[in-house]
């Protein structure tokens, strides 16, 4: 018995440095190969390694390169005006001859997810009513008749079978809806989280300036002009101005199930992030600085000596 007792012990101890040692085999019995791809890596869709996709290298930015827009409003002193290049739908594929500048508290701010996940939380809750609905022993409508004596009987006192403690009787503290999830958030914690999903776009490459949203049914095929960028697979978000006419892009995007057109007023957090790229117009740049910029410095005057009325944006 003592013998068994210790083949068994002995084993108990062995199998798990076996197992371990098992998996550690396994894990790296693949690193050596030449196509070895890391399991933890996220790739995207396609994946040029395992596809034969050929990605056309962006060229860096220089100083000779043209700028087409620059910056309307005053820039930080620690910070300068950022190159982005200037793409068009006419062309099936990118010229790389001209070059936009975006302002850096627009696409260069600090990427909080405590701020982004708070004013994403708000606009998912804002907009649900709740409206669950439970009768109040008042308004069962079986009137308020006496069940039964209240002695001689041997049964429990009771004055009504409306009660919560009848089956079928009211429900007591239960949902009384409609009951809106509406809160109020900060202005500048919704201003912060727009500005951060902005410059996480800009940071992982998913930022797209276009020279113009109006454009006519001359534009190539807008497939091609999709394979030659490699978003073939991507879901976009198209941002344009008011003023411009985009009938076309409109036919277009009943038709397709990965874009979608906005104007300036609405954009949001939550269409940026649900889309892998997001398309800004040129038209609106100067427009969305403006405004954010005013947002950002519109009471500056609270800290010094001020008139009211009259300093007041």
């Amino acid at each position: 018995y003592f013998r068994f007792k210790m083949k068994l012990c002995c084993r108990k101890l062995i199998s798990p440095a076996r197992f371990i040692l098992q998996s550690i085999q396994s894990r790296n019995s693949h690193v050596n190969r030449e196509d070895f791809i890391p399991p933890n890596l996220v790739m995207a869709k396609v994946n040029p390694l395992l596809h034969n996709v050929t990605i056309q290298e962006v060229p860096k930015i220089s100083d000779k390169i043209p700028v087409f827009r620059h910056c309307v409003e005053k820039l930080p002193k620690n910070k300068n005006a950022i190159s982005v290049w200037l793409d068009n739908l006419l062309h099936a594929r990118p010229q790389y001859n001209s070059v936009v500048q975006l302002h850096p508290v627009l696409f260069d701010t600090h990427p909080r997810m405590d701020i982004l996940h708070s004013v994403v939380r708000w606009q998912q809750e804002y907009r649900e009513v709740d409206y669950s609905w439970s009768r109040t022993r008042a308004e069962i409508g079986r009137g308020k008749k006496k069940p039964w004596p209240q002695k001689g009987t041997g049964r429990a006192r009771h004055g009504s079978s409306n009660s919560p403690l009848w089956v079928k009787g009211g429900i007591s503290q239960g949902p009384r809806g409609p009951r809106a999830s509406f809160y109020e958030l900060n202005p500048n914690t919704l201003l912060d989280g727009l500005l951060i999903a902005l410059s996480i776009k800009h940071i992982q490459n998913d930022l797209i300036i276009i020279e113009s949203a109006q454009i006519s049914q001359d534009m190539p095929d807008f497939d091609e002009y999709l394979e030659n960028r490699n978003l073939s697979e991507a879901s976009m978000l198209l941002v344009h101005a008011e003023n411009e006419n985009i009938s076309y892009l409109e036919h277009l995007a009943e038709d397709s199930k990965l874009l979608n057109i906005m104007p300036l007023y609405g954009l949001n957090v939550c269409s940026i992030l649900k889309h892998d790229k997001l398309v800004l117009s040129r038209c609106i740049l100067d427009e969305l600085e403006h405004k954010v910029l005013w947002h950002k410095t519109r009471y500056p005057w609270l800290g010094s000596p001020h008139n009211f009325y009259i300093d007041m944006p």
